[in-house]
């Protein structure tokens, strides 16, 4: 195996994980109150950034490895071990977005920071990537 192919792999399993995570946010009061465009707007937005924040920490850390010369094998068992909290990138972008783009969210100013609040009102366990 190349790292290449692990790389894609590894990306495969964490877009599978981004899907159920996001499940968990399809549901709460804030995006059950978007429109249709907006919905789907919010959803894309958030797997896009979220998939490539948490693959580009996983790319990072495979050129650390091939670089010092760690079998691909190798590898994919210290990735495997490494705590990627999806949650917590799911949650850092959704943030970031809804500061950036209230629009999206169909808010005011005045009730922004309000609604924030009732979409991440739980924690999300410390998950690692393979689990």
């Amino acid at each position: 195996m190349s790292y290449l192919e692990l790389r894609e792999r590894i990306c495969c399993m964490v877009n599978a994980s981004i899907d159920e995570k996001l499940l968990d946010i399809k549901d709460t009061t804030i995006m059950a109150n978007l429109t249709e465009n907006n919905f789907k707007a919010v959803m894309k937005r958030l797997k896009y950034h979220a998939l490539k924040n948490i693959c580009k920490k996983i790319t990072d850390l495979l050129y650390i490895y091939e670089s010092k010369g760690v079998s691909p094998e190798v590898a994919e068992l210290i990735i495997k071990k490494t705590d990627i909290n999806i949650g917590k990138e799911i949650e850092k972008v959704f943030v970031d977005m809804f500061y950036k783009s209230p629009d999206l969210f169909q808010l005011n100013e005045r009730n922004s920071k309000i609604k924030i609040l009732h979409v991440f009102n739980y924690t999300y366990e410390e998950t690692g990537i393979m689990h």
